[in-house]
């Protein structure tokens, strides 16, 4: 099980959920943060979708969500391949990190995270919550 520490931060316009974990495992917490935080959120949804399809054994995926910070998740077996990009102050995506972690850890951790956006979505949720 990967740990991680799942709370919410204040933003300008209201709450917004936050995963953190440590290295190994610090660029899962990123991709959640960023590209999942919510329902309607296309890591959220395809990254969910992208797990089922491979524990199905109908072969890997990829996910992709952008901004400032942009991640490329590959979703196979036996390993989820997140590459994340930074877009300096040029056009060109010069900066990237790699971080391979096992599918079924990966897939745990989307579960729970998956979890604790419902909830707060749904105003029931935690404020804080660990996983």
């Amino acid at each position: 099980m990967i740990p991680m520490q799942m709370s919410l931060r204040p933003m300008p316009w209201g709450l917004m959920p936050l995963c953190e974990t440590d290295p190994p495992y610090d660029q899962v917490g990123e991709f959640f943060t960023v590209g999942a935080g919510s329902s309607k959120a296309d890591g959220f949804t395809r990254g969910h979708w992208a797990c089922n399809k491979v524990a199905a054994g109908r072969g890997a995926s990829q996910v992709e969500v952008g901004g400032s910070e942009a991640h490329a998740v590959i979703v196979a077996r036996p390993n989820v391949r997140i590459e994340r990009f930074y877009l300096p102050h040029t056009d060109d995506w010069t900066e990237s990190i790699v971080q391979e972690v096992p599918f079924e850890l990966f897939r745990d951790a989307l579960g729970r995270w998956r979890a604790f956006v419902r909830a707060f979505e749904k105003g029931n949720g935690p404020g804080q919550a660990e996983g």
